[in-house]
């Protein structure tokens, strides 16, 4: 409190509350400034603000804080924890003592009911407000370490002079510390010695521009435990601003497991892709090693089913037949398996030109219509003129060819007929070729297994078709190389529609 008029010199109100062992006063006359002082005066008596905090209320003569002799007044303050005491240096008091004494009384009086009226208007609000103000700063302090502490990853915080000042549980764990052991040390400590000097100085970097970012990205970072062993870690930092300056966070990730994991991974790529090269390497040499002995053989059955060399009696020709139509077969399963290998390795070369649809489709039919004859089934292709189509025509043809023979071989009698349309599909015009059968269908949840490699809807070990399953796989593939897709639509025991769906552009 400031010099209150009329009580002479040397007067003086003090407000204090006891904290510990001391009393913490508001400024007085003679101090511009909070304070605090013991509760005892030199001579170890308790000052009158001690008697007044401890619920006392009475004038005393006694020394004040200031080693003086002083005529004081004291009491509690309501129920606020808060004394007052009033007080006059005896050496002025006493100098007119009747006169002195009765004034003083009266102003002690009056001072005391204007202190309690002024503390409850001024004091009051200030205190609970600082009570207010310090409360919420303990309750964020705490939501801030449990938030931390309960972070799922290992977390320490760290100042800008490079100390440890909070770490959660898991860091503890993870690097081996009891929490008392790493707080107040330098975080060097967690890390290799060969890089703790480059860390120092990335570390003043960081605090000369604190931003959110993962710490050095690219890297291989490690930590280091306190047995002395490593680990590889993924380190994120984070700025924090507090009162006490910017402090660093930072999230540490033990990523031993999913290195062992990578170096695996890439084990088996590099396996894979050995693999895949042996396999190019068989493929493109029995490819020669297969077609040649196999062109050979259809070559010679032809010129002697042509009759070139002399007559062939009826059982020699069905034998040449024979033979010539298990050379075929192979030779066909041959470039399918070659076409499947280019396809599944993304080698497979495709020549974007117009094609006569019309023209595409005759050819196949011409070549598969003796085939459909000799089992009594009627073949017919229906396509416009001028229907054209930017594709590759060996890829249009070969789908064209596998969905038409497959008609043929699962179909006892009726008919196989391939149309052609364009139609209107989100907006743009598509190229549509059909080929539909009257044959045995194909059971619902049989058709989920048709585009299978190396699988056909009868797996049995005596089944009735013949085939290696690959015909509507490598189909499907080509169509997906040009763009397109292939639709199914069946009914057991009725036949099926399957429907190639081409981009026309």
């Amino acid at each position: 409190m400031q010099r209150v008029p009329g009580v002479g010199q040397t007067g003086e109100v003090g407000l204090c509350e006891r904290r510990a062992e001391r009393l913490h006063c508001f400024p007085t006359r003679f101090t511009e400034r909070v304070f605090s002082t013991p509760l005892l005066n030199e001579a170890g008596e308790p000052l009158p603000m001690t008697h007044a905090l401890r619920g006392e209320t009475g004038v005393v003569i006694t020394a004040d804080y200031r080693a003086q002799t002083v005529v004081a007044a004291h009491g509690p303050v309501g129920d606020l924890g808060l004394g007052m005491v009033v007080k006059i240096d005896a050496a002025e008091i006493f100098r007119p003592i009747r006169e002195q004494l009765e004034l003083a009384l009266g102003l002690l009086v009056l001072l005391a009911v204007g202190g309690a009226l002024l503390l409850r208007s001024q004091v009051k609000p200030v205190a609970t407000r600082l009570i207010d103000a310090e409360n919420r700063a303990r309750s964020q302090e705490r939501r801030f370490k449990d938030l931390i502490e309960f972070a799922p990853e290992a977390m320490v915080i760290v100042n800008q002079h490079g100390n440890i000042v909070l770490v959660n549980s898991l860091a503890e764990k993870l690097f081996g510390y009891s929490r008392t052991e790493l707080l107040g040390q330098r975080i060097e400590v967690l890390l290799p010695e060969h890089y703790r000097g480059q860390h120092t100085v990335q570390r003043g970097e960081f605090f000369a521009s604190p931003r959110a970012r993962p710490m050095h990205a690219g890297l291989d970072l490690h930590g280091r435990r306190k047995d002395g062993t490593e680990f590889p870690a993924d380190i994120s930092l984070s700025p924090l601003e507090t009162e006490e300056g910017t402090l660093v966070s930072s999230a540490v990730r033990d990523i031993t497991d999913r290195k062992r994991i990578e170096s695996t991974l890439q084990e088996k790529n590099v396996e894979l892709a050995n693999a895949m090269q042996a396999k190019d390497r068989f493929v493109a040499s029995m490819s020669h090693e297969l077609r040649t002995p196999l062109n050979a053989i259809i070559g010679f059955t032809g010129t002697l089913l042509m009759k070139l060399p002399g007559p062939l009696n009826a059982d020699q020709e069905k034998q040449l037949r024979t033979v010539q139509t298990g050379a075929n077969h192979l030779l066909a399963l041959i470039n399918d398996l070659l076409d499947l290998a280019k396809i599944e390795a993304g080698k497979v070369e495709l020549s974007l030109l117009p094609a006569d649809c019309q023209e595409v489709i005759e050819e196949v039919a011409a070549a598969l219509r003796p085939q459909a004859e000799a089992k009594g089934l009627e073949l017919t292709a229906t396509v416009p003129q001028g229907l054209t189509v930017r594709t590759d025509r060996r890829a249009l043809s070969q789908i064209v060819i596998n969905l038409a023979n497959n008609a043929i071989k699962f179909t006892e009698r009726g008919s196989i007929r391939i149309r052609a349309e364009r139609r209107e599909e989100d907006g743009s015009r598509a190229l549509e070729i059909s080929v539909e059968d009257t044959g045995i269908g194909i059971r619902p949840e049989d058709q989920k297994k048709l585009f299978g490699a190396f699988t056909q809807v009868d797996d049995s070990t005596n089944r009735r078709y013949e085939g290696t399953g690959l015909g509507l796989h490598l189909s499907r593939k080509l169509a997906e190389a040009l763009e397109g897709r292939i639709e199914v639509k069946s009914e057991y025991g009725k036949g099926s529609i399957f429907t190639l769906v081409l981009p026309e552009g």
